[in-house]
């Protein structure tokens, strides 16, 4: 059940998500080495390291590439019925040990990334008391969708979703962002319920009570050791980034759980607050400017959703109270949140 923010030209997927497509589109007939060679950069060598990086515009030329080979429009939704736990990196196999469905949900904005990592990246999760929303952010119109890739997504969330729970529960609609295709026969059999296409972004709806789902194969034991190794295969899959951009990715998790202090950090890095400070001192930056930044940052991004109220938004960026972030915000626009806006309105 990953996560995934898309900017057009920007980002990552993990290798093993990688494999998995190759693997169903040969399976429907496809030539490997043909779509390999299709992406004009990718070849076997690339692909010993599941962990490995792979260009997210790669990845969208795999899935238009095999549309084409395969003669198969809803390759994606053949797709997402295909995952399994290593089609996910460690947040598939620490998901299928948690107790809930819920448990297993909230885990994406902590490992995600293993599968789809941007600099801007975050999952919404909006839980009320009947209706729970799993989606993306809104992108800008002009950055275009990846068809396959949307159907990946979003059949992936709930084919492995109702795999790790042993249950056949349907959402209560699905949306997705491009446009409605000539047949839609598919995705109804999939989902089982309303699909709407040309959306301000991709989302499942489902009933809030199948968050309290008991996951199959839960063992607290287990998933101690399951989280463990999916915390080193952050640090794996990442330890080359620059240490500023780490921190920023953290940062991104840590900060609706209002744990996005330099000691928290350091922890999750396996660094002293001090090392921490000294290393980003000399990329330049300092952790209190990271943090400042990606907080006015996200909350230009958050104030242009209208769903989110001044609390919610406030919450989101790590402030105890709205007071607080309107105080910030006036710091850094010069304004208050609610006047900004109404500006952007």
């Amino acid at each position: 059940m990953p996560r995934r923010r898309m900017p057009q030209s920007s980002g990552t997927t993990s290798v093993a998500y990688v494999l998995t497509l190759l693997e169903v589109a040969s399976r429907l007939g496809a030539d490997r080495s043909g779509l390999l060679h299709a992406t004009g950069c990718l070849t076997e060598s690339d692909l010993v390291d599941p962990l490995a990086r792979v260009p997210i515009p790669t990845l969208m030329r795999l899935f238009d590439t095999a549309v084409a080979l395969t003669g198969k429009p809803h390759i994606g939704l053949v797709f997402g019925q295909s995952v399994r736990p290593a089609s996910y990196s460690g947040l598939g196999y620490v998901t299928m040990t948690c107790a809930t469905l819920r448990d297993a949900i909230y885990l994406i904005p902590r490992f995600g990334r293993l599968v789809f990592d941007t600099e801007t990246d975050e999952t919404v999760i909006e839980e009320s008391t009947q209706e729970t929303r799993l989606g993306e952010p809104a992108l800008p119109n002009h950055v275009s969708s990846c068809v396959g890739l949307d159907d990946a997504v979003l059949a992936g969330w709930v084919s492995f979703g109702r795999w790790i729970c042993g249950s056949d529960a349907s959402p209560l609609r699905v949306e997705f962002r491009h446009e409605k295709p000539a047949d839609i026969s598919p995705y109804t059999a999939l989902f089982g319920c309303p699909v709407v296409f040309g959306m301000p972004a991709n989302s499942v709806v489902f009933s809030s009570a199948l968050l309290g789902l008991p996951v199959r194969d839960a063992d607290p034991h287990l998933h101690r050791a399951m989280l463990k190794e999916a915390e080193a295969q952050l640090d794996r899959a990442f330890a080359g980034l620059p240490l500023q951009q780490r921190v920023r990715m953290l940062l991104n998790e840590l900060l609706p759980q209002g744990k996005a202090q330099l000691e928290c950090v350091a922890l999750r890095l396996h660094l002293s607050p001090r090392t921490l400070q000294r290393r980003l001192s000399k990329e330049g930056c300092s952790f209190t400017a990271l943090v400042s930044g990606l907080r006015q940052e996200l909350a230009e991004r958050y104030l242009s959703q209208a769903n989110l109220s001044l609390v919610d938004i406030a919450l989101l960026l790590g402030f105890a109270e709205q007071s607080s972030f309107s105080h910030a915000f006036r710091d850094w626009q010069g304004c208050s949140p609610q006047e900004y806006r109404l500006r952007q309105m």
